[in-house]
């Protein structure tokens, strides 16, 4: 190897260091942005679930005024 080549080999391994820092750089932000989207996921099906169940409760509530209301029209 000629003492040439040093610089153009230390430049080599400067690059490529730089290229792999970019390369990991870009995969944290790719899985955080995964994360970021994973939790907003969850956080609207548990939304949509609680208003789910509140409208389940609200329809049994009316239910139940409903057969109470009935119950004293009919005497029961």
């Amino acid at each position: 190897m000629a003492v040439t080549d040093h610089p153009l080999i230390l430049q080599t391994l400067t690059d490529y260091k730089h290229t792999l820092w970019k390369h990991q750089q870009e995969q944290e932000s790719r899985r955080l942005q995964q994360q970021q989207e994973q939790k907003q996921r969850e956080e609207e099906a548990h939304r949509r679930y609680a208003a789910e169940l509140a409208g389940r409760e609200e329809a049994q509530r009316r239910a139940n005024s409903l057969v109470g209301k009935m119950g004293k029209l009919f005497g029961k």
